[in-house]
């Protein structure tokens, strides 16, 4: 159950393209022009990323459902990607839990031509939900950081 709930976490934050400083592999452009490139269509790139995964729902057990509502931000800098998303646990028992999730990982492939940015390296780094404590936000991001997708890649 935790680890659905964390991999649920982690998913709006790796489908917003968590991106660190390295090189960029099978493609001529450098970390500074990624940097470049991102934060100059930072609104385009959060649109399309929000279409993707705003709204999506996923069902923990039959008393929590984690929403994705939307990805609030993210920048660049260098090949390093960082979003901050936008959640809602909604709960049958107790009160909603509102809040954010937080999370980096290192663009490892870009191509313009292709629309298509892959990352790795994908880590959730803060977890902040409203009615919870800090042990079970620690709990969620531990375990988020275990199931997180370490490969994956988006069309923009």
């Amino acid at each position: 159950m935790k680890k659905v709930i964390l991999v649920s976490l982690a998913l709006g934050s790796v489908l917003a393209g968590t991106m660190g400083q390295r090189s960029v592999k099978a493609t001529s452009l450098s970390c500074s022009q990624i940097e470049a490139f991102g934060n100059a269509l930072r609104p385009q790139i959060l649109s399309q990323l929000n279409s993707q995964v705003a709204g999506i729902s996923y069902e923990i057990n039959p008393r929590k459902t984690l929403r994705i509502n939307q990805i609030n931000q993210i920048g660049f800098s260098g090949c390093q990607m960082t979003t901050d998303t936008n959640i809602t646990l909604k709960r049958k028992i107790r009160r909603d839990a509102h809040g954010t999730v937080a999370a980096t990982g290192i663009i490892n492939y870009a191509n313009l031509a292709e629309k298509k940015i892959c990352f790795k390296e994908a880590k959730v780094t803060d977890v902040n939900l409203s009615r919870t404590s800090f042990l079970g936000e620690s709990l969620y991001k531990w375990v988020a950081n275990k199931v997180i997708p370490n490969q994956k890649c988006l069309n923009l």
